[in-house]
């Protein structure tokens, strides 16, 4: 539905179950506005390492291929280091 509002620039989508904090001393929004590259990416997720999420009780959402790239998990069963934070 909002489709005809958008426009040909980057912007954010946030769930709004999901709480962070700052990386590096930086507000996470700003270091993700920082990282953006339109060259490189089509889009930026952000990531939690499941031992760091306070209250996350599930097998997590991705994991890293040896290349780097993200590797979804399919197996309801398996575990994956990171989940996706909102």
């Amino acid at each position: 539905n909002a489709l005809s509002l958008m426009r040909d620039e980057p912007f954010i989508v946030i769930n709004s179950d999901a709480l962070w904090t700052d990386i590096d001393d930086k507000p996470l929004l700003k270091a993700m506005f920082e990282t953006w590259d339109e060259q490189k990416y089509d889009l930026l997720l952000m990531l939690q390492h499941t031992e760091n999420a306070f209250g996350c009780h599930t097998n997590g959402d991705y994991s890293l291929d040896d290349d780097g790239y993200l590797k979804r998990r399919r197996d309801r069963n398996a575990t994956a280091p990171y989940l996706y934070g909102g």
